[in-house]
């Protein structure tokens, strides 16, 4: 009996879907960061958008800028991080790294805590 030539060995399907996973993770990220950029749009036109009359954020393109600097961050991050784990999946030495969610866990944190202390602030 004699395997199809054309059919994948299991070895070449476990590798096909490990980067099919890893395009995944970087299109998730690209969405993440391009959400945070869009936040950041909103953020640093926020006093545009209010009703005339209504207080806005006073330092609210600030707080803009930052959140779009931050999504062109994890693009930048997110992309090197794609072909760090493209190259180790081909070299089978791919080992998960934990300081990538750690920094962008302390980073969207430190963003959240920001823009709550500036929706309380816009309450007062």
């Amino acid at each position: 009996m004699t395997s199809d030539p054309k059919s994948p060995s299991p070895k070449s399907s476990s590798r096909t879907r490990d980067h099919l996973a890893n395009e995944r993770t970087y299109l998730a990220w690209m969405r993440t960061a391009l959400g945070l950029m869009g936040l950041g749009i909103v953020l640093a036109r926020i006093d545009e958008i209010l009703p005339e009359g209504m207080l806005g954020v006073r330092q609210s393109w600030l707080l803009g800028l930052i959140a779009c600097l931050l999504g062109l961050l994890m693009v930048a991050i997110a992309t090197k991080n794609y072909f760090d784990i493209r190259r180790a999946i081909e070299l089978n030495t791919y080992h998960p790294q934990k300081w990538w969610i750690l920094i962008m866990s302390v980073i969207l944190t430190a963003v959240g805590i920001v823009l709550i202390h500036g929706i309380f602030n816009l309450s007062r």
